[in-house]
């Protein structure tokens, strides 16, 4: 049987990581999500929140939703300067780097795993000393 606590934490990272992605990239005023886009993007920012949430829940791990958080809060902080702060808002060329977050969230995800592994091997190491 599923834990309804981690039940809960997984479906509110999965929720929280969408809705953060797509109200960051509303916000922004970067070209929007195309169709393509958001059918790949929004369900990857959905699995990288669940994944942190389930960690936390289960394994009480905060390495993913650290490593996912600060790793999204520094793409918005620099699409922002980049395309938004200055008085005349350059047209991107390619991806921002919000962009490029929404399109990597596999290596994102595979590296809040690796993380996420790496602490817990971590603790267990200190509890049995």
């Amino acid at each position: 049987m599923i834990d309804p606590d981690a039940r809960r934490a997984t479906v509110a990272g999965a929720v929280a990581g969408a809705a953060l992605v797509a109200t960051a990239w509303a916000m922004l005023g970067v070209p929007p999500l195309d169709q393509v886009l958001a059918a790949y993007a929004l369900p990857g920012a959905a699995a990288v929140g669940a994944a942190a949430g389930w960690a936390r829940a289960t394994r009480r791990l905060v390495t993913p939703g650290a490593l996912a958080g600060v790793t999204f809060a520094v793409a918005v902080a620099s699409t922002w300067r980049t395309y938004v702060a200055p008085e005349i808002m350059p047209t991107p060329v390619g991806p921002t780097p919000l962009g490029w977050l929404l399109l990597s969230w596999p290596v994102i995800l595979l590296v809040a795993v690796v993380a996420g592994g790496g602490e817990r091997l971590v603790r267990a190491r200190v509890l049995a000393d």
